[in-house]
């Protein structure tokens, strides 16, 4: 029998806190689509950057930056 598991959508963009449209704009669709589809929907985030030594505090749903 296959394990069931909650499928997740991906979203490659920059996200809060750094500070720009885009990233707000995915806050607000992440927390949309999660409280729109719970438990059916678990959002996921792959953060952007401006270079490769910018770090930002990410809270969940960002699993990688």
């Amino acid at each position: 029998m296959a394990k069931h598991t909650t499928p997740s959508i991906l979203y490659i963009s920059t996200f809060p806190p750094r500070e720009c449209g885009i990233a707000t704009f995915t806050n607000d669709l992440v927390t949309a689509m999660d409280t729109r589809f719970p438990p059916t929907v678990k959002s996921k985030v792959v953060a952007l950057n401006e270079t490769p030594t910018s770090f930002y505090h990410y809270p969940p749903p960002v699993i990688h930056s």
